[in-house]
């Protein structure tokens, strides 16, 4: 790709577009609203060397006392998984600087 810039590491990357990194390259959450928030979650598969995503939305219902979820991407490299959360947010018409400050959690305690 001529005149792509190179991609910063993951976990660079997802939270420059708002979400939180919970566990490093395996756990990132960004709410919505109240009840709705985006997941991403990277997991090792034995046929791939590098980590696999998931991305998708959970929705809780409040009275019905169950949650929603759909998922938009199962599996997919870093790129790809990071190119259609870019796409998500312009559908929705969220920016990534309509974001609160994020944090790392510290997991190693």
């Amino acid at each position: 790709m001529k005149g792509a810039k190179p991609m910063k590491s993951v976990n660079t990357e997802i939270k420059r577009l708002g979400f939180l990194v919970v566990v490093p390259h395996q756990m990132f959450i960004r709410d919505l609203g109240k009840y709705t928030t985006l997941i991403i979650e990277g997991k090792r598969l034995p046929k791939y060397s590098e980590y696999r995503y998931d991305f998708y939305k959970t929705t809780y219902h409040p009275r019905q006392k169950g949650t929603k979820v759909k998922v938009y991407v199962k599996e997919a490299s870093a790129y790809k998984v990071i190119k259609k959360v870019k796409g998500f947010m312009d559908y929705i018409g969220l920016k990534p600087e309509e974001t609160e400050k994020n944090e790392v959690y510290d997991t190693q305690e």
